[in-house]
């Protein structure tokens, strides 16, 4: 699995790993990071190491098998310290957020657009629709291309390469062509695929709704201010309180484990809302708020609200380019 920022505390660093080992395999568990601990569902300041789990897997038997500790009041497991480290627990579940036909019919982002922008709806000709997250280049052909998620464009399971990509989502072949797939990868690393851009409409840098130009890409940091335009909920604003490995799925037998970090709502920001994202936001880019570096793909999302309330997940831009061998 590839590498991510680590704590600067090496006490914590090495406890985050070592809860990686312990841990990310168990049954019930979502994830394993390092991140903001809460309490009474506020964030405070306090880093420290955080197991995720499923509320409704976390019955007394899986927390014996955790931990040989019986479930307090909020059934979540009291785990033992690890050099150290007092280990906190988080209620989440996290699942891919592709839309489901017609769901996006009245989002101003979902009609035709030209021209083409990250920011829009865009899916593949017969599968669920996402988010148009960049506009790139294929170093290897220096063709123009669309990024977004694997499980987007790959959006049914006979989906090939050289398939069809339309924008709007689910919009009418031949008229609403927009690309064409050229690769993709899903592993524990990105979630992310490009298509090649074809048809007569135009491209455009700038988001949808916002205009900002994403041209650098760069590492997150914890705490960092991030936003994203999603085809669904448009521009929201985040905060970065996690950085660490989340098992993505609605059951342990259809789960994929990604390298990432977690966004919650900033509501500190003008007009912010409470929300990060809601199916049809995969694949949107996240990027620094003021600075404009990209900083992760959109991949996952809440499957409900929980203790924490609203929050993402992303894998790492940087990683996504590399692996994708793409540039701006």
């Amino acid at each position: 699995m590839a590498t991510q920022p680590l704590p600067d505390d090496p006490t914590l660093s090495k406890a985050y790993l070592s809860a990686i080992r312990k841990y990310l395999k168990q049954p019930g568990v979502t994830g394993v990071d390092w991140g903001y601990r809460y309490v009474n569902g506020i964030r405070t300041e306090e880093k420290t190491v955080r197991v995720h789990f499923e509320h409704e897997a976390l019955h007394p038997a899986v927390a014996m098998r955790l931990a040989s500790l019986t479930l307090p009041a909020a059934h979540l497991p009291q785990l033992p310290d690890i050099h150290g480290v007092a280990l906190h627990t988080i209620s989440a579940r996290y699942g891919a957020q592709p839309e489901s036909s017609g769901q996006l019919a009245t989002t101003r982002p979902t009609d035709p657009v030209d021209p083409i922008q990250p920011g829009v709806s865009i899916s593949h000709v017969a599968g669920a629709g996402g988010t148009l997250g960049l506009i790139v280049t294929d170093l290897s052909t220096t063709s123009k291309c669309l990024l977004s998620c694997h499980h987007v464009m790959f959006g049914t399971p006979t989906a090939k390469k050289k398939d069809v990509v339309v924008q709007p989502a689910h919009g009418v072949s031949p008229a609403a062509n927009v690309g064409r797939i050229v690769r993709g990868i899903r592993n524990s690393e990105i979630d992310a695929a490009i298509a090649r851009v074809e048809g007569t409409r135009g491209t455009a840098s700038a988001m949808f709704g916002s205009g900002d130009e994403v041209r650098s890409v760069e590492l997150v940091k914890l705490g960092a201010r991030v936003k994203k335009a999603g085809a669904v909920t448009r521009e929201t604003h985040g905060i970065v309180d996690g950085l660490g490995v989340y098992n993505i799925g609605s059951s342990s037998a259809d789960q994929r484990k990604i390298l990432g970090f977690r966004i919650v709502p900033d509501t500190t920001q003008a007009g912010a809302m409470a929300i990060v994202s809601q199916p049809g936001d995969s694949g949107a880019v996240w990027y620094t708020s003021g600075g404009n570096a990209g900083v992760g793909l959109h991949v996952a999302g809440d499957t409900r609200h929980d203790s924490t309330g609203e929050f993402g997940i992303a894998c790492h831009l940087q990683s996504v380019f590399a692996r994708l061998n793409i540039n701006f």
